[in-house]
């Protein structure tokens, strides 16, 4: 990096620094472990460009994992962005940084409504933010120039955070988001805080557990037919047409797949959909069903077209569960063929709540300081 960066002695021509650098990224996202690094982020975003541009990343890099890690890693340096200068008068809000981080790998689109100041503001700090939202960017038309607002999908959802204080989250199913986010320009009052099919969640003591606890409810019972926006908006997760392809031809049949996630997870977040080369952690293709009282209720409905039970993972499942573990990055390990059990090596099941509920929702189980498990009918 610090040669093709010009950080070193020898000078590299231009296309050849973009092409060294291209195949840099694509090897780093075939590794196992892919945690972020800052500098193989910027350096690709500034030599090949913002990886939502999807052209520009087949022309030089033409590997669409590498783009998508890297589009994973530009939207949170963009989260970080707003919740560090564009809130609370540029003083930053850790809180909610941190919390809404949790929920990236669900996170399938993002835009940043920047009010006056922020779009005013000429100082190298902000034109440097301002570019790196390209593509992400609208106006927002607020009475309060300081005030911003960040945009998130998730799933069938669509969640609104506030930068100014005193403003409640709001949360819509998309279909009952009224406004098109293709438009530049978006009013607070008009467009974000529509009274019809709202729910506001607002941010008073723990409010983060009870975050968790509404957005995981919402995420269960909101149909994903019900998460289609008024206008196509192309999300920063978004997939190519190419890669959507082989994704619904990788995807096993709808029967296959659980019918709803465990009561068991009451307490544990509830995902939407990601995107790309990722994990989706709960299908678009999954029917939305009301919690059951029970768990022997969640496998209840059409056990006929259900190839396994609590202790039976079929091997279409079995294969996803694995896919999603070097997604994760999280290690499995399989012991069925001894008597044993299979095993995703998840010791605190907080590290990736939306995995841990879908783990469940298979019928996996927890072991503390291991990893959630699953036996075959007759196991040990």
């Amino acid at each position: 990096l610090d040669l093709v960066a010009g950080r070193s002695e020898l000078k590299l021509a231009q296309m050849l620094s973009i092409r060294a650098t291209g195949l840099t990224v694509s090897r780093y996202s075939k590794c196992v472990e892919q945690p972020e690094n800052i500098d193989l982020r910027d350096t690709s975003v500034r030599l090949i460009g913002n990886p939502q541009n999807e052209t520009a990343w087949q022309a030089h890099v033409n590997y669409e994992p590498a783009r998508q890690m890297v589009l994973r890693w530009h939207g949170r340096r963009l989260m970080r962005d707003f919740f560090e200068h564009l809130t609370h008068d540029g003083n930053g809000d850790e809180r909610r940084l941190k919390y809404w981080l949790k929920w990236e790998p669900q996170i399938t689109g993002m835009w940043f409504v920047l009010g006056d100041t922020a779009l005013q503001n000429r100082t190298a700090e902000f034109r440097d933010l301002r570019k790196r939202m390209e593509g992400y960017d609208r106006a927002l038309v607020d009475n309060n120039p300081e005030n911003n607002a960040f945009i998130m999908r998730i799933g069938p959802l669509l969640v609104i955070e506030f930068g100014e204080p005193n403003n409640a989250c709001f949360v819509f199913a998309a279909a009952d988001f009224k406004a098109s986010l293709d438009r530049k320009r978006l009013s607070t009052l008009g467009d974000l805080k529509q009274k019809i099919g709202a729910k506001r969640l607002v941010h008073r003591q723990s409010w983060e557990e009870r975050f968790d606890y509404d957005l995981k409810n919402l995420l269960q019972t909101v149909p994903h037919s019900r998460g289609q926006l008024r206008a196509s908006t192309q999300a920063i997760s978004a997939p190519a047409p190419a890669q959507q392809k082989i994704l619904e031809a990788r995807r096993p049949p709808l029967e296959e797949f659980p019918r709803a996630i465990s009561q068991a997870s009451t307490n544990t977040l509830s995902t939407g959909a990601t995107a790309g080369d990722r994990t989706q952690e709960l299908d678009p293709a999954l029917p939305a069903m009301p919690r059951p009282a029970t768990r022997a209720g969640f496998w209840a409905a059409d056990s006929q077209s259900l190839s396994f039970s609590r202790k039976i993972i079929s091997e279409a499942n079995f294969y996803l569960v694995r896919e999603r573990c070097i997604q994760h990055r999280v290690k499995c390990e399989d012991n069925r063929s001894r008597g044993g059990a299979l095993w995703v090596l998840m010791p605190d099941r907080s590290s990736h709540l939306g995995f841990a509920a879908f783990l469940e929702g298979l019928g996996f189980q927890h072991t503390p300081g291991k990893g959630f498990w699953i036996k075959a009918e007759g196991g040990d």
